[in-house]
């Protein structure tokens, strides 16, 4: 059961009540908005969750009583939300990583079904479709609809020349857009439609994230990187201001995101932040990246799965 939470705005977000506190505050405001938008009964909302009557679901409106991180799940496939942004909204920082796992496995289940070699560095290597001296990150015709390619351009010369082409399966490639789109570094400055853009990233997950824990193998995979446990660990320090834990939290998940592919997380920084940090500084002038190196935003349905239907 839900620890029940009877309190008045200021006092919720005075004395830090519930998960991130203002956060919840401002996650039950969006639930309530994201319900008004689509139209749906709380009635049916409560119907879908099991319970008789909306009571409940009016408590966590009122933010009279705060959800747990399932429960929070179970809201947002109730009402076609995204788990992922939902529980971002809620802060429940810790949990979201775990579906950021989830994508990462399935798509190093596809690598190994599609035998191709998944490098630490630039991501998916094609060795065994690619002719002689063809580019290994070329995806082959049969597997376009799995994986997803990005480039990185040279700013230094007159015309756009691609420096780096990089490419991961989808699944995996929303899991590092999201991590270093919801967990900026101290320095980053985001563009303009940053986060417009990783919201519907989100969305466009989850029947990933539901095929991924379908698998009959998801329990032999699915297991936290020491980078992510480090960031569960930073998202539980008792005591600590919210600005300091979400700095924290951000380098193990940049960390995580360099891990999967130091490459791919770097294009992926470079489309989202006109500028970026590194371990709570500005990158140095000398070898600031963003001078001579861009990405563009890419077109979320290039991460779609193929043959899913997006609530």
């Amino acid at each position: 059961m839900c620890p029940l939470v009877k309190t008045s705005r200021a006092s919720f977000v005075k004395h830090g009540k519930g998960p991130g506190s203002i956060r919840h505050y401002n996650f039950a405001q969006w639930l309530r908005a994201e319900i008004d938008r689509r139209g749906i009964s709380l009635r049916s909302v409560a119907r879908q969750l099991g319970y008789p009557n909306a009571s409940r679901i009016t408590e966590y409106l009122q933010y009279r009583r705060v959800p747990t991180a399932e429960m929070v799940r179970r809201l947002a496939d109730a009402i076609g939300l995204s788990p992922i942004e939902a529980l971002w909204r809620a802060g429940y920082d810790a949990t979201l990583l775990l579906d950021l796992v989830e994508l990462y496995t399935l798509g190093w289940s596809w690598c190994r079904e599609d035998r191709v070699h998944l490098d630490p560095r630039s991501g998916a290597v094609f060795l065994g479709y690619a002719s002689v001296g063809e580019d290994l990150s070329t995806i082959p015709e049969p597997l376009t609809s799995r994986y997803h390619s990005g480039a990185i351009f040279n700013t230094q010369t007159n015309s756009r020349e691609i420096r780096e082409v990089v490419v991961l399966p989808r699944p995996m490639a929303a899991a590092i857009f999201i991590a270093v789109g919801l967990f900026p570094r101290r320095g980053d400055k985001a563009k303009p439609s940053t986060m417009e853009f990783i919201h519907a990233l989100a969305s466009l997950t989850s029947p990933m994230i539901k095929k991924a824990r379908a698998s009959p193998k998801r329990g032999e995979l699915l297991t936290l990187p020491p980078t992510l446990q480090q960031a569960q660990l930073a998202a539980e320090i008792p005591g600590l201001d919210m600005s300091s834990r979400g700095a924290l939290i951000a380098e193990h998940v940049n960390d995580w995101a360099n891990s999967v592919s130091s490459e791919y997380a770097h294009y992926a920084r470079l489309a989202l932040y006109e500028l970026g940090g590194e371990m709570y500084h500005f990158i140095p002038e000398s070898i600031n990246r963003w001078e001579y190196m861009t990405a563009d935003f890419p077109n979320t349905s290039d991460f779609k799965m193929a043959n899913s239907t997006v609530p």
